[in-house]
């Protein structure tokens, strides 16, 4: 069985939705006659723990862990002991303004605060390539650090590497350089990666074009494997019917351009129309919220004209948000103008609920809604057409009950499964290569 090393922080016991990819790549690789063993974080700095998750893996899988210096430990406490800097917000009008304490911090650490990380991952990763006779090298992001890991493994070992990005990199609008000097950086690290890497993976098709058109010379080893669900997950899973309406959000809000003001402000409007009644009707936020977006959600709770029908839960492990989309009327997906595609639209694709997503015309998230027909698409601050669909499915809601999506055909290829055995494909297309 050829052996691969997966060097990703983001890993189980950590939780969220960036361990979801490569905790499955890992489950369903050994199926296809490869088996992973796993580089990732000894003492991270993070939030979100889900231990269950690590049971879903062949209890022989090999898990080695590198420490690592966590600047963020610093930088949470020094945050929380400054006082917060007040956003403008007028309405949907937010405007995010990074305060000094931390424009400093991403001024330091290039090309994100991980690299420490990444470098000790290289420095463990050269053991257990020689332990464990390691063929291939996969590496993903975020964190960018990953890919620094693999750069260097890549350079020293000679092994074929695959370079996998969850998100853009040089052109990610949530990590918006500093300075040009910060961009420049950015853009040559992102260049070596793509030069050195024998693949290239990526979730969406703008973000895999990007890179072709800005690499055009690497465009033949650069592949699109999307995001997916896994059918397990949802086995031994019924569906509890709720008396009420729940618009639910699942997964963290963050960054300036997921505000999620439009639709709370729509949400107000709508409780206010005639014949819909506020005490039966509730939106839930299940998911960690930044800061900037918490202070958002506090200062539109003062000026709403309902003030309970938003139900705040922080972190919940992902079997229990399996159950919870399984126990809305509508899911609600706040994109924005995201070039990602983010892992929990699949799941929400495999409840077959129902789907309001508040993302750009033509995103990659757009797109698939409307292919699969799981919902609407609208504006993020178009609170008109929110109010309008929110009326659309409370009325259905309200009369015969609403129904789940029935195209399950072309929602069954986004299995993680499936989405495995193209991962495999590429690492099997390296068969008789040698360290050079």
């Amino acid at each position: 069985m050829k052996k691969v090393l997966v060097i990703a922080y983001f890993f189980p016991p950590l939780g969220g939705a960036g361990v979801q990819r490569t905790l499955k790549f890992v489950k369903y690789l050994p199926g296809e006659g490869i088996e992973p063993v796993v580089l990732t974080v000894k003492n991270p700095s993070y939030d979100a723990f889900d231990e269950k998750l690590l049971k879903e893996l062949s209890p022989e899988t090999k898990i080695y862990r590198a420490h690592s210096f966590e600047p963020g430990r610093i930088y949470n406490t020094v945050k929380k002991i400054l006082p917060g800097k007040k956003q403008k917000s007028k309405g949907t009008d937010s405007v995010y303004r990074p305060g000094i304490l931390n424009r400093l911090y991403n001024f330091i650490f290039i090309p994100d605060d991980k690299v420490c990380w990444g470098l000790f991952a290289f420095f463990k990763g050269l053991k257990i390539v020689k332990r464990e006779k390691i063929e291939a090298l996969y590496s993903t992001s975020m964190p960018y650090s990953s890919h620094i890991a693999g750069l260097l493994l890549k350079k020293v070992t000679g092994l074929p590497w695959i370079a996998d990005f969850r998100d853009p990199w040089a052109s990610n609008t949530y990590a918006t350089p500093l300075t040009r000097l910060h961009a420049f950086l950015n853009k040559k690290l992102e260049e070596l990666v793509i030069k050195n890497a024998d693949a290239v993976i990526s979730v969406t098709a703008p973000i895999v074009d990007d890179f072709k058109n800005n690499y055009p010379r690497y465009s033949g080893k650069i592949h699109l494997i999307t995001n997916g669900f896994d059918p397990a997950d949802f086995e031994n899973i019924t569906r509890k019917v709720e008396d009420k309406f729940s618009v639910i959000h699942v997964g963290t809000i963050y960054g300036a351009t997921r505000n999620p003001s439009g639709f709370l402000k729509a949400f107000d409007e709508f409780l206010s129309t005639e014949g819909v009644e506020p005490e039966h009707c509730r939106a839930v936020f299940a998911g960690n919220i930044d800061r900037f977006n918490a202070g958002v959600v506090e200062e539109m709770k003062s000026v709403l004209k309902h003030k309970n029908f938003l139900v705040q839960i922080p972190y919940i492990a992902h079997e229990e948000c399996i159950k919870l989309l399984y126990s809305s009327s509508v899911l609600l997906l706040i994109e924005g103008e995201a070039k990602s595609l983010t892992g929990k639209i699949f799941e929400y694709l495999a409840s077959a609920r129902p789907v309001i997503a508040l993302a750009a015309e033509n995103s990659p998230v757009a797109l698939l809604i409307k292919e699969t027909g799981s919902g609407e698409v609208m504006d993020i601050n178009d609170t008109k057409k929110i109010k309008e669909s929110l009326l659309r499915l409370y009325a259905d809601f309200k009369n015969s009950g609403l129904p789940d999506n029935k195209n399950t055909a072309l929602i069954k290829r986004f299995s993680r499964k499936e989405l495995t055995k193209q991962l495999a494909e590429i690492i099997n297309s390296f068969k008789g290569e040698t360290p050079g």
